[in-house]
């Protein structure tokens, strides 16, 4: 049996297509990829297909996403995986002017040295959240958008942002919705071999859906303040006719392609 990455208890087989699997913990219920995966999928060649070809897009969807659920991000703000800045890009349009990017990447940290030189003077680029040791209740915002389903590790990863958040900080959380119901159409598809793509599962290790996620961040410290189904990702933004097909198969399966968790810390 596979250690669950939460809380290191036995996981059980969940689910598998040709070389790749998912597991599901039993004393959890955290569902997590196995298998081949492509550890280096982060870097130009992604960036430039899939945001900076689309980044008047993909600007207007995050003005869109903040105006409709009244998201307010504060100042010091830390956005973890900021990829190539375009969510500090709007953060920097509504007058927020402290921020620290956290982001792997060589070619998005990159980028995001140009937004610093070109607009943003304050921003801080790190390349992991080990860096910022010693900040313990800095940041009154933290975001993690389209994140947390990619992180190697993930109990590191929440508890040093329950560590670097301010105690009246706020934590907003994007993320896939992966519920049962698109791991059963996976099964569907798996003649096809397209079960893979419909779960992302050589990118995303991370399986979360609208009844587990709110759980596993109070595991944490997180209280639930908000969470809300997102239905995005227009044909502009999936990059060829496959990708809008598979999206669809999504929506019909669980609903809503993507959720919004927005909470608190807890006491």
């Amino acid at each position: 049996m596979t250690p669950c990455p939460v809380c290191k208890s036995d996981a059980l087989p969940f689910w598998r297509e040709r070389e790749c699997s998912a597991a599901r913990c039993a004393e959890c219920e955290h569902v997590f990829s196995e298998g081949a995966r492509d550890a280096a999928v982060y870097e130009a060649d992604y960036f430039e297909r899939w945001y900076l070809a689309h980044r008047d897009a993909r600007l207007a969807y995050f003005v869109e996403l903040i105006d409709r659920h009244g998201l307010e991000p504060r100042a010091p703000l830390l956005d973890v995986g900021a990829g190539v800045g375009l969510w500090l890009e709007v953060c920097r349009g509504l007058g927020l002017a402290e921020a620290t990017a956290v982001e792997p990447s060589e070619y998005g940290r990159a980028r995001l040295a140009e937004l610093r030189d070109a607009s943003m003077p304050s921003l801080e680029i790190r390349a992991a959240l080990g860096e910022l040791e010693g900040r313990a209740g800095r940041y009154r915002t933290v975001t993690v958008l389209d994140v947390l389903s990619h992180v190697d590790d993930l109990r590191g990863t929440l508890e040093a942002i329950r560590r670097l958040l301010a105690p009246d900080g706020q934590l907003i959380v994007k993320a896939p919705n992966h519920a049962p119901a698109l791991f059963r159409a996976a099964r569907w598809l798996a003649p096809l071999g397209r079960g893979r793509a419909l779960l992302c599962v050589r990118s995303q290790q991370h399986h979360f859906a609208p009844d587990s996620l709110p759980g596993l961040l109070a595991r944490f410290g997180f209280r639930t303040r908000h969470l809300a189904a997102l239905h995005e990702a227009p044909p502009r933004l999936l990059g060829d006719p496959r990708s809008w097909a598979l999206n669809r198969v999504a929506r019909l399966a669980v609903g809503s392609e993507s959720m919004l968790w927005i909470g608190t810390p807890d006491g």
